[in-house]
């Protein structure tokens, strides 16, 4: 932690510093200020990707979603929406809890099926690969596009240009690794520098996991640990 004043700040010096310390100190504190750059690695709350603004919260708390919710469920009550759009759905606890909870909610209820608070489409954003099918169990209408939007794309793309533009890459980055070495090595790349800190709770927990959650886990050091930060086999920093 910098007990440096930061630079701009209004009002005596040593004064915020003295008042965030005091708070810190007491156990009282729900957050700190600090480097911005410090994010990726100290970081120790949920987020969309490398999204610091982005917080996830406990939706599956029923207050949390109550007050999260309030507002678009009132636009929906008016009939002020008719369409919902759930992003990151990935990123929740439970995401099927989740969407039957939002459908109860959104739903007419039998006798209203004439009022404004008609049927809600919705659907949700999720990257679905080739071969994987949304779940049935959902009750959405679909996804937002993206695997719509990959076959539209691969109508512009000719199959046969593609031994050319690698070629090209080759030449460019003056490298012959083949293409799952490449996209290996930048996933490790982005794991290193962007989610460090979420790399570091995870070992934690797997620390106390292996201290509390099994007999003799107090001979288990956090040593012992695999490292976070392993290098794909054969290739170098990038």
């Amino acid at each position: 932690m910098h007990r440096r004043q930061p630079a701009g700040f209004p009002g005596p010096e040593g004064r915020f510093n003295q008042l965030r310390f005091a708070r810190w100190d007491s156990g009282e504190a729900v957050l700190l200020l600090a480097f911005w750059r410090l994010s990726d690695e100290e970081i120790n709350y949920r987020r969309f990707f490398a999204i610091n603004d982005l917080i996830g919260v406990r939706v599956a708390d029923p207050v949390v979603f109550r007050l999260t919710h309030a507002l678009v469920l009132r636009l929906v009550e008016e009939g002020k929406v008719t369409g919902l759009r759930i992003d990151h759905i990935d990123g929740l606890l439970d995401p099927l809890a989740y969407l039957q909870q939002l459908r109860e909610q959104i739903s007419p209820e039998p006798g209203r099926e004439a009022e404004n608070r008609s049927h809600v489409y919705t659907v949700v954003e999720k990257i679905l690969s080739m071969d994987e099918r949304l779940s049935d169990e959902w009750p959405v209408e679909g996804t937002t596009g993206y695997d719509f939007l990959n076959l539209v794309n691969a109508v512009f793309v000719d199959p046969s240009g593609a031994h050319g533009l690698q070629e090209i890459y080759h030449r460019f980055v003056d490298s012959s690794s083949p293409f799952e070495d490449i996209l290996y090595e930048q996933k490790m790349l982005v794991i290193r520098t962007l989610f460090a800190g979420e790399i570091r709770s995870l070992g934690l927990e797997l620390d106390r996991l292996g201290v509390d959650g099994r007999p003799g886990g107090g001979d288990y050091r956090s040593s012992h640990l695999p490292d976070p930060h392993p290098k794909p086999a054969g290739l170098g920093d990038g």
